[in-house]
């Protein structure tokens, strides 16, 4: 793909290709008609505060993990980055149900001086820990100086060195091999620290030629020994023709001992129970910060209830959204019964409903998008707060939440029986009237 947005690569790494990658995987596609594509504008977007500049990996990951992802047959790739989805409520809702779990990191330190792809002769448990995981079925997220030295092997770019001179630029490490070689030094002899390199996945479309790299495919790849801090590769003292200062492939630092680090990310179904949807209209949206919070009580602090991701509030200039924002409360829930006798909060700071041009309303919704407590009316006392809240007062076998048990429930029960339909979480809680584990005829007798 082509990212062209300035900071837009690292939405592309952590999302175009390895989410996309993982959930695929986590799926089990295997075709290419059936494979989806995540939009790393999604995540951008939300992620830039509003700035086509640099995101950080944590703070990408921070989205996937809060919101999921779109595809991109949703939110197309585009050089707008202050796009957010107005509407689209299903698609954000099928977002919420596969996220990012968790994402953690695998460092080789600059001065591991690997000389060799062999993990018998170097003993390099680092990389060897890399290549495990690629073996194991992840691709890795990296960062460079973005400048590269490299050459042309059969038509295929090798980069064996990488130095100063450019923005950090974020990559996608999606194999290695440990055959492929190039004479750097050019003595004519291929030395053990002559073979050995990760293939990388580039955001700039499959045809450039920038920044030292070259590719007509979106490939190209780096060597394992543009890792280190200081080549191995003496011979022929072939670096000092360089004027550039070196930098390891993966590390910004000239720091010995610091690290070259790589991303990688677990990715997962979600049981979501209960979805708090804004509607909202704001002319500062990158000032909205969104808290939300589940407690017996009708009060919320707003220091203490978690921020979601990525609402957080930093950028205080004119910035127009109206649509809707959707998040998740399920980790915040903790009772079995979850449906009765509890608050459910979503409080809006730097967020003023007096002003011209500023609304918002508030409802809940189960998975399946069914409505399970609708929006305020315009006139009511939380529609002019920036603090919204709803109270559930379910009750076992009332599936269509119109707080009755009513003949309409049992109906409701038996479609579910006869015509296979899976209800959401909440409503198949609710119809297991006698809590016996599972929906059947039991619970419609015992309803009537």
């Amino acid at each position: 793909s082509q990212g062209n947005t300035v900071g837009s690569c690292v939405a592309f790494s952590t999302t175009y290709y390895q989410y996309s990658y993982q959930v695929n995987k986590l799926n089990n596609v295997t075709s290419v008609e059936d494979r989806k594509i995540y939009s790393p504008t999604w995540t951008y977007s939300l992620a830039n505060n509003g700035q086509n500049k640099g995101v950080t990996h944590s703070n990408a990951y921070d989205v996937l993990k809060e919101l999921g992802c779109v595809t991109t047959d949703v939110m197309p790739i585009s050089d707008n980055y202050q796009i957010w989805l107005r509407g689209n409520e299903e698609e954000k809702i099928e977002a919420l149900k596969t996220r990012l779990i968790s994402y953690k990191m695998l460092n080789i330190p600059n001065n591991q001086n690997i000389s060799s792809p062999s993990n018998l002769t170097t003993r390099n448990i680092p990389l060897s820990d890399v290549k495990s995981k690629l073996n194991d079925g992840y691709v890795l997220s990296v960062s460079s100086e973005g400048f590269f030295d490299s050459a042309n092997v059969n038509g295929e770019c090798i980069a064996f060195r990488c130095h100063e001179g450019g923005d950090t630029h974020s990559l996608t490490i999606v194999g290695y091999d440990n055959y492929l070689e190039y004479d750097v030094n050019g003595n004519g002899t291929i030395e053990n620290c002559e073979k050995g390199a990760f293939k990388v996945a580039n955001s700039w479309g499959t045809n450039f030629n920038q920044n030292g790299i070259f590719s007509n495919d979106g490939y190209f790849w780096i060597m394992y020994d543009a890792l280190n801090l200081t080549s191995t590769n003496t011979e022929n003292n072939w670096e000092s023709s360089y004027t550039t200062t070196r930098y390891p492939a993966f590390s910004k630092s000239l720091v010995e001992n610091d690290n070259n680090i790589f991303y990688y990310i677990e990715v997962g179904h979600k049981d979501v129970k209960l979805i708090g949807e804004i509607k909202i209209t704001t002319p500062k949206k990158y000032s909205l910060e969104l808290h939300k919070n589940v407690n017996q009580s009708n009060t919320a602090s707003t220091r203490t209830s978690p921020i979601v991701n990525p609402y957080k509030g930093e950028n205080p200039r004119s910035s127009y959204y109206n649509g809707i924002i959707l998040f998740d409360y399920t980790d915040l829930i903790s009772s079995d019964n979850y449906y009765n006798g509890y608050y459910y909060h979503a409080i809006l700071s730097n967020f003023q409903p007096d002003e011209e041009g500023y609304y918002s309303r508030f409802r809940l919704l189960d998975d399946k998008g069914n409505i399970v407590s609708d929006y305020e009316s315009d006139n009511s006392a939380q529609a002019n707060s920036a603090r919204k809240y709803k109270k559930l007062s379910l009750h076992l076998g009332d599936v269509d939440y119109d707080g009755l048990l009513t003949e309409s429930d049992a109906q409701n029960i038996i479609q579910i029986i006869l015509k296979n339909i899976t209800p959401s979480n909440l409503q198949y809680k609710l119809a297991d009237y006698n809590q016996d584990g599972k929906v059947d005829i039991s619970d419609v007798l015992s309803i009537r």
